[in-house]
Parts: C-alpha cells; sequence; structure tokens
C-alpha cells in the first residue's frame, strides 16, 4: 500500500496528523473544565462538565474532574499542568514536565493534553491515559523513586508521550514512549535481544498489556527488548513519512476491529512485513524427552501439592527454543498453569511478574493448534476466577470465559485428556444456567480413564463425587481425597459462588488431610457502601404507620403492622412475588387510600400540594407520552418543584438523553429518567420501587452512591444484593404481613447463618438422621436434586467437617452463606412459619 492509500485509511476525516475533529476538541476540552475552576467559576465548570459529558459520555475520568471542579480534590494550576494537592511541584520537575510537553507537542504537532498530576509515596512512577478520551491524563510521580526530584527527567520525558498519544497496544505505546525518553530525555535502551520475545506480530495486541509486567521491575530483561523492539518500529515509521505517520497509525490501530487488521496496519506503516509465528519442524528426540518429563513433573507436583516439583521441568524448557516449536510451548504453558494453579490452592498467589510471563506465553500460543490454544485459555480462565475472588463480577465474567474456551476446545479436539479432566472440572462444579453439567462431566471423566496416564487420576475424581468408577481402594475417605489432589490442572480448582452456585466439591483452601478448613465471610457481594453515621435512636420519625389495613381482593388483605421510619433512616423492603410491597409503598405514598389505621409523615400529608415538594417516588410500571422529549420533562419538572440538583443530573446521565424521546429511549434510560424525577428536588423522604431494575451496572453504581450522598430518608423495595449493603434496616414482608425487621447481619444470621454445606450423595437412614442432628443448623436441612443443602451459625464449619469424616461423606462443598442466599430464603418465606423469622427489638 502507498503512502496515500495508508494516510486515506489512517485519516478518515481527512486531517493530517490522524485525529478526528471530536478527538481534537477533546483535547481541549478537559483545559476548559479546569481552567474555569481555577478562576472561581464553579458553576460555569460544572455546565462545562456536563456538556463534555454530553459530547462524550461518562468516562474513566469522569468522577476525577468532578470531584476537583466540586472541591472535593483541592488542586491548581503549575504552568503546563495541573497539580493535585496544596504543596507546588519541586522546580526541577516542573521544568522538566515544561520541557518535556513542548518536545512532545513540537515532535507529534498536536495539541498538548490536560496532564493532572500528583506526587505521593509509592514504590512505582504511573500514568493513566484515557484512550476514550485523548485529552486527559493522569500521572502520579513518586517521591521514593531513586533520584526524586532532580533525576526524573527520562521517567518525565517517558510518560509524557503516553499523554500525548496512546492507541491500546502496549509494543505501540511503550515503543513511541521510550522513543522520546531515548531521543529528548537522556535514557538508553539495549541494543535489541530478539531471543528474550515471541514474534513482532504477537507482541501487536490490545491484549499484551500484562506481557512486559506489572511494572519495569517485574521482568526488566523482557521489558527492555519489548520496548527496543517498539522503538525500532516506531523510527522506521518515521522514516517512511515522519512524525505523521506515527500519528496517523496510532489513530487507525485506536480504531482497527482486530489484531490481524492491526499487524496490517503497522506493515503497511513501516514497509515491512511482521515474520509469523513459526509452525515448528516437530520436537527432537532431546525436546520429546523433556516435554515427557514436565508431564510427569505435573502430575508428581499435584500429588505432593508442591509447586516447586515443576521449577526444574519449567527451567529446562525455557533454556529451549520455545517459540519456534509450538509442542515446548505447549508444555510450558501446561507446566506454568498448572504450577500457578497449584500456588493458589495450596500455597499463596502466584506473584503479578508470574502470572505476566504466563499471559505472554499464552499471547505466543497463537502457533498452537486452535483446540490446544482454547483447552489452556479456558483453564487460564479458572485461574482468572481464584484470583478474582471475591470480586462477584470479575469472577462471573471469568467463568463464563472458561465455559466458552472449554466448548470451543471441545468441538476440536474432544478425545484430548488435558481437555476432558480440565473440561470436568468445570462442568461438574459450575451450576446449570452456568453452564454446570453434572452427567456431561462425569462422561468426560469416563473417556479420561481411557488414557493409561489419566486413568487413576480420573478414577478419584469419580470417587470423589460419588460415582462408581470400578473396584474401589482400599483407604479411608481422607486419604481418597489426598489421592484425587493428583489430578494435574485445575480439578481441585474452586470455582467460587460468584459464578452463583458454584463451589467445589473440595474446597481450595484445603487442610493437609484433604477436608476443606473454615472459609471467613459472610457475603458474596463486593460493593461496600461508604460509611455512614448511624441514624441516632432519638432522631424525629419521617414516618409511621399505625393499625394499617388494605383489602385488595377476596383473598388477599395488606395487614403489614407498624412501620416506623426515623430521620436519615436507609430501609429496604424485601420479600417474595405478591407478598404486597409495591401495594403497601402507594399507600404510603397516598395513592391508595386505607380501609382502616393511618400513615404519618413528618412532612405532611402526602396527598398535598406542599407535601409532595418534599417527597420522592418510584413507581414501577410508569409510563410517560411517546413523543414527548426528555428536556421537556426535565423543564416541566423545574416549574413544579422548588430546586434541580445537577448532581443528581450528572450521576443519572440525563444530559445525554435530553434531546430523546420518551418512545426512544431502552428499558434501563426509562429508568433513569424517573429516577431523575423522583430525586431532582432532592427529597426530604424517597420511597423507591425496584430503582436498580433495568440499571446496567455503571449506573446502578452511580444511583448507589447518589443516595448515599442525599440527606434523604429511603425506603427502598429491592431484590439486589448491593443495594441491601449499607441500610440501617432490612424489613421482610410476606402475605402483606412485616415478618421480620432487622440489620442485614441480624437477619441473616437468624435465617441463613454463617455457612452453607451441599452434600452431593444419598444418605442411608443413621446418616440422615446423624445430620438432621447436627448442632448448629440454623434450619431444617432441604432436599434437592442432587442431595442436601444445610445452612448452619457461628462454628458450623467445624460440626460439618466433622460429620463429613465420621459418616465418610466424598462429594461435599461448604462456603460462606451470601446476600443471594437470604433473599432466596426471604423468597420462599411462606414455606415457613413466622416463628422461623424473628423480629429484631422494636425501633
Amino acid at each position: 500500500m502507498n503512502d496515500s492509500a495508508f494516510n486515506a485509511m489512517a485519516t478518515p476525516c481527512g486531517s493530517a496528523d490522524g485525529e478526528t475533529p471530536v478527538a481534537l476538541r477533546l483535547r481541549q476540552a478537559a483545559f476548559d473544565v479546569l481552567n474555569l475552576a481555577v478562576a472561581g467559576r464553579r458553576d460555569e465548570a460544572l455546565l462545562a462538565l456536563d456538556q463534555l459529558f454530553g459530547l462524550r459520555g461518562r468516562f474513566p475520568g469522569y468522577p476525577l474532574l468532578l470531584d476537583m471542579v466540586a472541591g472535593k480534590l483541592p488542586f491548581q494550576r503549575s504552568g503546563a499542568l495541573f497539580v493535585l494537592g496544596g504543596d507546588p511541584l519541586p522546580a526541577a520537575l516542573q521544568r522538566h514536565f515544561e520541557e518535556a510537553i513542548a518536545q512532545c507537542q513540537q515532535f507529534l504537532g498536536l495539541p498538548a493534553p490536560c496532564v493532572i498530576v500528583q506526587c505521593r509515596a509509592e514504590n512505582r512512577d504511573l500514568h493513566w491515559t484515557l484512550e476514550s478520551f485523548p485529552g486527559l491524563a493522569v500521572l502520579h510521580l513518586s517521591t521514593l523513586s531513586p533520584g526524586y526530584p532532580d533525576d526524573l527527567r527520562a521517567v518525565q520525558f517517558h510518560e509524557v508521550a503516553h499523554c500525548f498519544l496512546t492507541c491500546g497496544v502496549r509494543l505501540l505505546d511503550e515503543g513511541l514512549a521510550q522513543l522520546f525518553a531515548n531521543r529528548f530525555g537522556g535514557a538508553a535502551l539495549p541494543a535489541a535481544n530478539p531471543a528474550l520475545l515471541p514474534p513482532l506480530r504477537t507482541l501487536l495486541s490490545r491484549a499484551s498489556d500484562s506481557m512486559f509486567g506489572e511494572s519495569v521491575d517485574s521482568d526488566l530483561a523482557v521489558y527492555l527488548a519489548a520496548c527496543r523492539a517498539g522503538v525500532d518500529l516506531l523510527e522506521t515509521i518515521h522514516a517512511q513519512g515522519g512524525a505523521k505517520r506515527i500519528v496517523g497509525l496510532f489513530a487507525a490501530v485506536a480504531r482497527a476491529g482486530s489484531e490481524a487488521q492491526i499487524a496490517r496496519l503497522v506493515e503497511q506503516a513501516s514497509g515491512q512485513a511482521l515474520p509469523a509465528a513459526s509452525a515448528g519442524s516437530g520436537p527432537d528426540a532431546a525436546q520429546a524427552t523433556l516435554i515427557e518429563q514436565a508431564r510427569d513433573a505435573v502430575f508428581t507436583a499435584w500429588i505432593n501439592k508442591n509447586p516447586a516439583d515443576l521449577d526444574a521441568s519449567i527451567a529446562a524448557l525455557e533454556a529451549d527454543a520455545v517459540f519456534t516449536e509450538p509442542a515446548l510451548l505447549d508444555s510450558l504453558i501446561g507446566a506454568q498453569l498448572n504450577r500457578a494453579l497449584l500456588q493458589v490452592n495450596f500455597h499463596s498467589a502466584p506473584p503479578a511478574a508470574q502470572v505476566a510471563h504466563l499471559d505472554m506465553l499464552l499471547k505466543a500460543g497463537e502457533c498452537l493448534p486452535a483446540g490446544r490454544l482454547w483447552l489452556w485459555r479456558g483453564t487460564r480462565a479458572i485461574l482468572a476466577i481464584l484470583l478474582a475472588r471475591p470480586n462477584v463480577i470479575k469472577v462471573a465474567t471469568a467463568g463464563q470465559q472458561a465455559i466458552q474456551a472449554f466448548d470451543k476446545a471441545a468441538q476440536l479436539i474432544p478425545n484430548d485428556p488435558d481437555l476432558l479432566v480440565q473440561h470436568a472440572s468445570l462442568l461438574l462444579n459450575a451450576p446449570e444456567k452456568y453452564g454446570g453439567d453434572r452427567d456431561l462431566g462425569v462422561t468426560k471423566l469416563r473417556q479420561a480413564m481411557q488414557n493409561p496416564l489419566y486413568h487413576e487420576h480420573a478414577r478419584n475424581v469419580l470417587l470423589e463425587y460419588g460415582v462408581d468408577a470400578g473396584p474401589p481402594l482400599d483407604v479411608a475417605p481422607t486419604a481418597l481425597a489426598s489421592a484425587s489432589a493428583a489430578i494435574p490442572g485445575a480439578m481441585l480448582a474452586a470455582i467460587p459462588g460468584a459464578i452463583p452456585g458454584a463451589t467445589s466439591a473440595a474446597t481450595s483452601a484445603a487442610t493437609s488431610d484433604g477436608i476443606p478448613g473454615a472459609i471467613s465471610g459472610a457475603t458474596s457481594a463486593t460493593i461496600s457502601a461508604p460509611a455512614r453515621a448511624a441514624v441516632a435512636s432519638d432522631a424525629p420519625v419521617m414516618l409511621q404507620t399505625t393499625g394499617l389495613e388494605l383489602r385488595l381482593s377476596a383473598a388477599f388483605t395488606l395487614r403489614p403492622g407498624d412501620l416506623t421510619l426515623r430521620s436519615g433512616e436507609r430501609v429496604a423492603l424485601v420479600g417474595r412475588n405478591g407478598s404486597g410491597k409495591s401495594m403497601l409503598i402507594e399507600t404510603l405514598l397516598g395513592l391508595r387510600r386505607p380501609d382502616k389505621g393511618s400513615v404519618a409523615l413528618l412532612v405532611g400529608d402526602p396527598r398535598s400540594a406542599a407535601t409532595r415538594q418534599r417527597i420522592g417516588g418510584l413507581l414501577q410500571g410508569s409510563d410517560l407520552p411517546g413523543l414527548t422529549r426528555i428536556s421537556e420533562m426535565m423543564a416541566l419538572h423545574r416549574t413544579i418543584y422548588h430546586r434541580t440538583d445537577p448532581a443528581v443530573t450528572r450521576a443519572l446521565g440525563l444530559e445525554e438523553l435530553r434531546e430523546r424521546f420518551w418512545s426512544q429511549l431502552s428499558r434501563g434510560q426509562k429508568q433513569r429518567v424517573m429516577l431523575w424525577l423522583a430525586l431532582a428536588h432532592v427529597p426530604e423522604l424517597a420511597l423507591l420501587d425496584e430503582p436498580s431494575l433495568g440499571l446496567d451496572e455503571w449506573f446502578a453504581r452511580a444511583l448507589r452512591e447518589l443516595l448515599t450522598q442525599l440527606p434523604t430518608t429511603l425506603l427502598v423495595i429491592s431484590h439486589v444484593p448491593a443495594d441491601l449493603l449499607g441500610m440501617d434496616r432490612i424489613v421482610c414482608l410476606d402475605g402483606g404481613k412485616i415478618i421480620a425487621d432487622g440489620s442485614l447481619a441480624e437477619l441473616m444470621a437468624g435465617q441463613v447463618g454463617a455457612f452453607k454445606g451441599r452434600l452431593r450423595q444419598t444418605l442411608d437412614e443413621p446418616a440422615r438422621q446423624a445430620m438432621l442432628a447436627l448442632p448448629g443448623l440454623v434450619k431444617p436441612p432441604r432436599q434437592c436434586d442432587d442431595g442436601w443443602e444445610l445452612y448452619g451459625g457461628a462454628g458450623f464449619d467445624q460440626t460439618f467437617r466433622h460429620f463429613i469424616e465420621q459418616q465418610r461423606i466424598a462429594a461435599f462443598s461448604l462456603e460462606p452463606v451470601s446476600v443471594e442466599d437470604f433473599l432466596a430464603h426471604i423468597a420462599h418465606a411462606a414455606h415457613d412459619t413466622p416463628t422461623n423469622l424473628p423480629k429484631a427489638a422494636p425501633r
């Protein structure tokens, strides 16, 4: 492709440097916002930030800018920079930053970005450049760095180059930054060392952020070799067409739809073909011996539960030409994955540098047969599950990746014994709705038993799950558990409850005798609410019901009993469908008149216009005229209420919806509008029915943060676990009556306890009677499809372990209870008597 053809691809909007008009506007937008704030024009700065939101939507740096403009984070303008904190930059830092910005601006021909700097006591220097927002970058400089502040010139040139231009491909981003550090900042790189790296094409990946390690210190030689490769590549591109060609490439790569397209763009910009990974000619005799030794070392390491048993084989493989022989690379990836899984299961999590090196090997593994590559990707996803605990979102995402990877591998190498064992691990541990399939998992293990090398390992796992696998071994159950630890790969990797309901039959927190140890923690939700001061017991009563009764049908009457909310309280209302929650909210809002009893609000009668200025309500099933613009609804709201808080508008993202018609909105967008109508005037009392319904995770989190900040007494109907965290009280409703009232911790302890145990096999009568008599049970054991489910209080983990040993139970699991378990219990509250749902003390 000639220069004109490449430039046409790289500059679709016709700009000479590859930047679109929107990108050029964004380079100035953040400057404008912060300059207004520095000048003391805060309202104008907030308005400019709202306009920026409308231009770009919510981007990662938005909360930081908002906190700076709102005065929560002190900052000052310092030359071409904005500095967080009250202290000015040291003179040497300021001088080098100004020089670096000027040099980069002149070389690249781009406007300077808005650079925010903070110096803090850390052990490394960090930059944060927003690929989706080219006008904003954040730099954290460590005051603990050697030579701070006088000898950081090269570091500053390196970081400023990142701020100017980034495309999301680490090789190119680091190459450009190091080019500036070398050319203008006085840094020096060693000579190229291609032996340390996979082929250049392999490095051109958006997923390669970890290929160089978490920081320079994690693997300095690999990092420097990659930087040299990136610098050499960009120097070649610069020689082909100057800095404009580099900028055009970065703009095109940022919009590329695939890694293959990225490689083509780099080839076109550099004028050279990038060599692909070698397919190899097959391992020679010495290499075949290494592969066999590595496989045997994997078995030995799992038997001994000792990751170090793999070190010698890994070192021998890495000393050979692994990047030119796929069989060697395949063996090395398998050994490294098994070592990491052993560490996280029986020792401690592998260090970041080790995980980074493993990901680099996986990226280089694109030369492997597709089936084997998907196998290792699925196993890596199981490692990600273990490392991500207890982050629910990350664990669920990794679980889905594992399922997809193993399904693809199964289409290509259905009889591969490694795949059969690894895939069976996931099938046996994941719940049905997340890809679990016990029968299929057992089938795959039986297939693995046909391979002589895997026969005993697969057989022991079948025994662990209570499946007949042939003549039994004459050993105790604890010995069986230890024997099953010999399974290579992720067979004993715990698939935790953040893939809802998924646990390992042998938990990763195993003791030396193979019996799971105690698991700490009571919930699986990870979104912690900001700390709030406790509501005073003598705070004014904001809402109170007395003798309330509302007959809704011949079969249902709402008689909740007395309910009191004090000013500033946050209360969640939960219960199964049809329990009367929504009807109660409508009655409290004055939309339904009770047959008996009364509702008293501190702010007045909810049916009067003056009182409605002071309350907010969100109902289910609300609708508005389809051809009404959101801006018209907002204008009408402003004419009715005395005020509109911009913080509510920003949190719910209403500016980006202003010009849309109601009929054009998605379900989640409509929910945001209805929430804005309920909260924009900052009511003293807000009654919200399922406020998170339809919201994506971003806006659900923004809503929770907003409700924490508003000075509002809150009554919320919700079945979202994260919504319940941080609530002062939980009120449980069933059959139109309040059956429980207390803090989340109190109700969980009383109703589902601290631990949930599962027995995945049938029990004979003596074992069943012993189970029913277990001390510490908070509710009777429940029989389910594949066995029994038990809930116990504090100390139940020890009781459960003793029962497992005594009854020789082979298939079981034990995990902390979660908020999801509590909500599931409440959803079936009709099956319990009211005495099983104790109320807290009156408030």
